[in-house]
Parts: structure tokens; C-alpha cells; sequence
């Protein structure tokens, strides 16, 4: 083991630079210097690194897969709704992250709003809400209102659980196997329209939603949001978390059809050597890409 750390050592400072420019096989090098086995990787102290399209640092937890991810290729491995997002957000604007896990969209939102824009983070993980708080205090971030709730239809107090594989990932759902189950909250969840309701409405409004299979409860919670700002919606769709919810697909499409908004489903093209964002009209569930797991809505009557 001390030798592979060792080795690991040395390596590094050559792979980063090819991980972080996500060149060619870019994970095969992750994965040469054990980028993708959990043991001998440290859980403390965490380790700072700039996050990508920011001037903002980050401080990462190795000994997680997801956040190793992160330090090799300098972004958070989802590529998809960072570049909606990149595509969407304007200076000025407000953002709603609602599952903001450990804040890495809420730092891209932020500085892509600016400082006269301002971003809402709502996070029920507690360990997820510390980094955040992190995060926003070591980088100044004024802008950026931290809340350590979860959202959805009805004031209540639900039981967060956290499983094997992650840290910092958690779900309101109930758990396919107890035995997976590395951590259990008691969190409160508010309805976003109590909390959203003195957000300023003369500005453009981004909302992410990203709840592993809450979504359909969110977005009841936030309908009057909806309707006097008619945001642009960002919201991941997996069949199997809204199984896990009580929730379908088709259940989702539904809600947003009814709030008068169409989908595209998110996909990435690479070009050369370079990662395009690419939309693709949704109008069902049935018609929802196999590979796709993020839509982003927009008021039908928008250009």
C-alpha cells in the first residue's frame, strides 16, 4: 500500500494536467495512478483545488469516488447540466439549487451570475451543507444564501439516508438494502414557495432540481414560484429514483406539462476537443433519450 501511495505521488503532478484539459482516455490516466480504487486515498485533511470556469477554489474529500472524480478532471463529472447552465445563467440572475449536495453547480451559478445576481443553495445533508458554508465563506461568495433544508410539498421532518459508495450522496427514499446504509438524518423540508416567496421576481429566474426521485414533491412545493416567475427548469429525470420515490417519468412530464413547459432532454457531443452541449425535444416519457437522465424545461410560450 505505501508503495502505490508513493507511486501515486510521483505520478500525479504529470497526470493532473492531462486529467484536468479532459484529453483523449483522460480516465484511463485517472485510473493508472488508482484514481478509481478507494483504498489509500485520504479522507482528511481535504484537499483544495480550482474548480473549472471559476476563479473559485474547492475542498475536496479523495477517499470519495465521486469527489476524486472532481479533483482529476476539475469539475463535477456531470457534465451536462453545467453546460445548460453555462448556456443559461446571465449576470444578474437568480439561481435555485435544490440538492446542492457539496455546492460545486451553486459555484458555477455564482460566478456566472455575478455579484448583482444571487443564488438560493438548499441542501438537507448536513455533512454537504458544512462544505458548502466552506465553500461560500473561503470564497467570498456574498451572493450565495445557504439553506440546510430540503424541499418539497409539505412542511415535515423525513429521514435522510446515506449509503455505501459515497459521502456525501443521500436520498429521502426508502433504501433497496438496510445493509447499505452508512448514515440515516432526521432533516426538515419546507415548501419552496414559503421560502422563495420574497425572491426578487424583476430578474430571471434558473432552478435546478436534483433530489434523487423527489422531484415530483419539489416541484408541487414550488408551483406558485413557477407561476409568478416563470423560471427556466433544470431537473434530473431517472426512472429508477422516482420508482424508489413513488414517483414515475411519466408522473414528471406531467407537472411541467401542466405548468404550460416543454422539455429537452440534455446530451453531450464531443467535437474534437471539446464537449458540446446538444438538446433534444421531449414531449413524453416514451420519448426520453435511454441514456438521458437531465431535462431542461422552458415556458412553452418562451422563444
Amino acid at each position: 500500500m505505501e508503495d502505490n501511495v508513493m507511486v501515486r505521488t510521483a505520478l500525479l503532478p504529470l497526470v493532473l494536467p492531462y486529467t484536468r484539459s479532459e484529453l483523449p482516455a483522460w480516465g484511463r490516466m485517472m485510473a493508472l495512478v488508482g484514481g478509481a480504487i478507494d483504498q489509500g486515498w485520504p479522507s482528511t485533511p481535504l484537499v483544495r483545488t480550482r474548480y473549472k470556469w471559476t476563479p473559485y477554489s474547492v475542498w475536496l474529500n479523495l477517499a470519495d469516488m465521486h469527489e476524486r472524480i472532481v479533483y482529476f478532471c476539475g469539475r463535477h463529472y456531470d457534465l451536462g447540466p453545467q453546460l445548460a447552465l453555462r448556456n443559461v445563467l446571465r449576470p444578474g440572475d437568480t439561481f435555485v439549487d435544490i440538492g446542492a449536495n457539496i455546492g460545486l453547480m451553486t459555484l458555477l451559478a455564482a460566478h456566472a451570475v455575478g455579484p448583482t445576481g444571487v443564488v438560493y443553495a438548499f441542501e438537507p445533508n448536513p455533512d454537504c451543507c458544512e462544505r458548502i458554508r466552506l465553500h461560500v465563506t473561503r470564497n467570498g461568495l456574498t451572493q450565495v444564501h445557504v439553506h440546510p433544508v430540503g424541499l418539497s410539498d409539505q412542511d415535515a421532518m423525513l429521514s435522510l439516508t446515506r449509503e455505501t459508495g459515497s459521502s456525501v450522496h443521500g436520498s429521502f427514499a426508502p433504501p433497496p438494502d438496510e445493509a447499505t446504509v452508512t448514515a440515516r438524518y432526521a432533516v426538515p423540508v419546507r415548501r419552496g414557495d414559503d421560502l422563495l416567496g420574497r425572491a426578487p421576481i424583476n430578474r430571471p429566474m434558473v432552478i435546478k432540481i436534483d433530489v434523487e426521485g423527489f422531484e415530483c414533491r419539489t416541484l408541487r412545493g414550488l408551483a406558485a414560484t413557477i407561476e409568478r416567475h416563470t423560471p427556466i427548469v433544470l431537473a434530473e429525470v431517472v426512472a429508477g429514483h422516482l420508482a424508489r420515490a413513488g414517483s414515475t417519468v411519466a408522473e414528471l412530464f406531467d407537472l411541467m406539462h401542466g405548468f404550460g413547459y416543454t422539455g429537452c432532454a440534455i446530451a453531450i457531443v464531443r467535437r474534437w476537443m471539446r464537449y458540446r452541449l446538444h438538446l433534444v425535444p421531449v414531449t413524453t416519457a416514451e420519448t426520453m433519450p435511454p441514456a438521458a437522465t437531465d431535462v431542461l424545461w422552458t415556458p412553452a410560450n418562451r422563444p
